[in-house]
């Protein structure tokens, strides 16, 4: 089921419609562009009523409450999931992302297939541990180490859209820590690569993120022996295209 152009629709609009996708949602496997900041209370209906037998899921800006019902989405096999950036967080024309789910354990069939743009930190953090024995695939956006570029991007974001953005992390775009394995922040706990037993492949994607080919080297070099013999590439240096649901 795409949902794509409907829930691009703002709340009380195309109500018979959205009534009509809410009564057909109840045992689809299969759900696409999910948007969840135009009509928050009708996507979080559609998510929860798709529960039971969703199997595949590209969910775009969800709130707190919408990750909460993804998280208990039984027989859920892939994952697409996008928000809004860091430094974009601060603009009061788009949502907050809110707080990550409470983390809940998954059995070892659960999700399998993961693609992740804009997640925070913490939020990214808490899906990989949950599905630390089941995950195979991980499409992440992140950028390399740009330094100078970072410096650069967030004073044009603060010119041009008045967000309130931390210099560091400067994340997705900003991928120079990814291989951190130590806590830096009092509340950040790092990314939980080693605890990843059933990974097999992690893609970086870097469509709309920092990238330097020299970085870049350096970057899949500090990854590949955290994730004990998974492949490790990068979708512009090694020509891999990204899989959509």
């Amino acid at each position: 089921m795409d949902v794509g152009d409907i829930s691009w629709s703002r709340g009380g609009d195309r109500q018979k419609e959205k009534d009509a996708v809410l009564f057909d949602a109840p045992g689809v496997t299969r759900l696409v562009d999910v948007r969840c900041q135009r009509d928050p209370e009708w996507s979080l209906q559609l998510l929860q009523r798709a529960a039971p037998s969703l199997e595949e899921l590209s969910v775009h800006h969800p709130s707190e409450a919408h990750l909460l019902a993804v998280h208990a989405m039984p027989r859920l096999r892939r994952l697409h999931v996008t928000s809004v950036p860091a430094p974009y967080r601060g603009n009061p024309n788009i949502p907050d992302f809110a707080k990550p789910p409470t983390e809940e354990p998954r059995p070892r069939h659960a999700l399998q297939w993961l693609r992740v743009w804009g997640l925070p930190r913490v939020t990214l953090g808490t899906l990989l541990r949950a599905h630390r024995e089941s995950l195979e695939e991980l499409q992440l956006s992140v950028g390399t180490a740009e330094p100078l570029l970072e410096v650069a991007a967030v004073a044009l974001v603060d010119k041009m859209s008045s967000c309130k953005a931390e210099p560091q992390p400067w994340w997705p775009y900003n991928g120079g820590d990814l291989h951190i394995q130590v806590v830096r922040l009092h509340d950040q706990l790092p990314l939980p690569w080693r605890g990843l037993r059933a990974l097999r492949r992690l893609v970086l994607e870097r469509s709309s993120v920092f990238h330097d080919a020299a970085h870049c080297v350096r970057q899949l070099a500090q990854m590949r022996p955290l994730v004990d013999g998974a492949e490790v590439l990068c979708d512009k240096c090694d020509g891999v295209a990204g899989e959509e649901l």
